[in-house]
């Protein structure tokens, strides 16, 4: 099977700022579900971001969640540069965590694509196939 490019203007936001009250109780506000050791040796938010790392560079990986995260964010992703963690200033959801990820994004690479990364707490067997249909849909974008 052929691999399919990343557009050269293409960006990853991982949104990584729930509060995982779903899982409570051993999901708690400061250290939410994405945070912790779930499944493996790895956060699910490192393993999301790992499987986000096999087809962008961590320059054009963004992460957004919330501030009170920040530290955990910037101890399990080191090789994300600061200026690339979008945090958000109140809780508002996802509607509005995707508005202020976007308007960052766009602010400073206004014509590039992005790729929402849905979850720092889900579960993608095959990486693979996964970047590749995100790369499929920014050459189609």
């Amino acid at each position: 099977m052929e691999t399919i490019q990343k557009p050269k203007n293409m960006k990853a936001v991982i949104f990584a700022g729930g509060v995982g009250t779903r899982m409570w109780p051993m999901s708690r506000k400061k250290t939410p579900k994405q945070f912790q050791l779930l499944i493996g040796e790895r956060s699910i938010f490192q393993q999301t971001l790992e499987r986000v790392k096999k087809g962008f560079e961590p320059e054009d990986i963004f992460i957004s969640t919330g501030e009170q995260y920040k530290e955990l964010v910037v101890h399990q992703a080191p090789e994300i540069p600061l200026k690339n963690l979008i945090m958000e200033p109140e809780r508002r959801d996802s509607l509005g965590a995707v508005g202020y990820a976007t308007a960052y994004v766009h602010k400073y690479f206004p014509n590039s694509v992005i790729a929402a990364v849905w979850g720092a707490d889900h579960l993608v067997e095959d990486a693979d196939a996964f970047i590749e249909a995100i790369h499929l849909a920014g050459n189609i974008a």
